[in-house]
């Protein structure tokens, strides 16, 4: 019997222009992927970048989001709110 892929959830730091008002700033990124070779691709984020900035998530309202794979950016303030979904 073939077990069935799990998806997993990696939070981890967005920089960019997208959902921002002009300058570029920090949010939170949150991707769901099955591999994180599949995560580094989906975020456009480089090995090194991953890995010093990406983990996987334990935190409820951040593993309530994603239903498949995609990237979706969260607010960077006190009260998580998601901004919307990048991919």
């Amino acid at each position: 019997m073939k077990k069935e892929k799990q998806l997993k959830i990696f939070g981890g730091r967005y920089y960019g222009h997208e959902f921002s008002e002009g300058q570029p700033s920090t949010r939170r990124m949150i991707i769901a992927s099955y591999t994180k070779k599949q995560a580094m691709e989906l975020g456009e984020v480089s090995q090194s970048e991953f890995k010093n900035y990406f983990s996987e998530t334990h935190n409820d309202f951040e593993l309530s989001i994603p239903t498949e794979p995609g990237v979706w950016i969260l607010s960077n303030t006190g009260e998580k709110k998601l901004l919307g979904r990048w991919k």
